[in-house]
């Protein structure tokens, strides 16, 4: 099967594009390791979900674009909480189409392989850069908007899902204080908001705005799990282990440790009826 992006080529930009960045920080090698793994797994989710050739290909190139604004973001504001700087999916719209003409090299000019392969209608054609431009728009977004179309919607829980998946992984991999900033040591003593576990024991992602302090990020994360749209993402999120790392959080708060007790015992039982959905 002829590949209708040059992968090898939209890495190579990529690389280009972040190497104006201080790789030292933290914060930005985090978003460098969370994009390549967000795009395989764009990939993994796409085949569980039928896709093949250019749609496959699509998928994985959404992954390696969904967080493009996070660079800035990190560099203007010092921080990954949207609402105490930017909205980073916003920003990453406007680097790939506002800013791109104005960019040598950038990746959407740099993704196609072959000028008469079908993904450069994705690029080219208004109604495909839509695709694009809507996945990435939307993938932090709490709810997607209910008028997109088949297609649209296919590709948004995609890259949404991997986001997800891969974001559970970040909140074991690098330090609290790294993903969540100045403070964030002080988790341990923590309790869980009332509004952030009311939201977790509906088995839905909790609402932002419930967030009250750093412990209740970390809860938010997990809650992502209620959200996955593929059976695939939930076994990847068991096979990684991550989750359950995330919900033995050491806290040190006697309240809050019964909370995580209770949210384990709830995910426990979702998880098991997402599994049954899988062959």
């Amino acid at each position: 099967m002829t590949q209708l992006i040059d992968r090898n080529q939209v890495r190579k930009e990529f690389a280009a594009y972040v190497s104006d960045f201080d790789a030292s920080d933290g914060k930005i090698q985090l978003k460098i390791v969370h994009t390549y793994r967000v795009a395989d797994l764009c990939e993994k989710i796409a085949e569980s979900a039928g896709l093949e050739g250019e749609k496959k290909e699509l998928a994985w190139l959404l992954g390696m674009l969904h967080d493009i604004g996070r660079f800035r973001q990190v560099r203007e504001y010092g921080t990954f909480i949207d609402a105490q700087s930017v909205d980073h999916a916003l920003l990453s719209t406007q680097v790939l189409f506002e800013d791109a003409q104005a960019q040598s090299g950038m990746i959407l000019a740099g993704a196609v392989a072959d000028e008469d392969a079908y993904i450069r209608r994705y690029i080219a054609d208004a109604r495909y850069d839509a695709v694009i431009y809507t996945a990435i728009r939307y993938h932090n977004a709490y709810r997607l908007p209910e008028q997109l179309d088949e297609e649209t919607m296919l590709f948004c829980n995609i890259l949404r899902d991997a986001d997800k998946v891969d974001i559970l992984r970040v909140n074991v991999d690098f330090p609290l204080e790294v993903i969540y900033g100045e403070g964030s040591e002080n988790a341990r003593f923590e309790e869980v908001t009332q509004e952030v576990l009311a939201d977790f024991m509906s088995e839905q992602a909790v609402f932002r705005g419930h967030n009250k302090n750093h412990v209740d990020h970390l809860v938010g994360h997990a809650s992502l799990v209620f959200e996955l749209v593929f059976p695939l993402s939930v076994r990847i999120v068991m096979e990684q282990g991550y989750l359950d790392h995330i919900l033995h959080f050491e806290t040190e708060n006697k309240t809050a440790q019964e909370q995580f007790a209770r949210m384990r015992r709830k995910m426990d039982e979702y998880v098991k009826t997402r599994l049954g959905e899988l062959p």
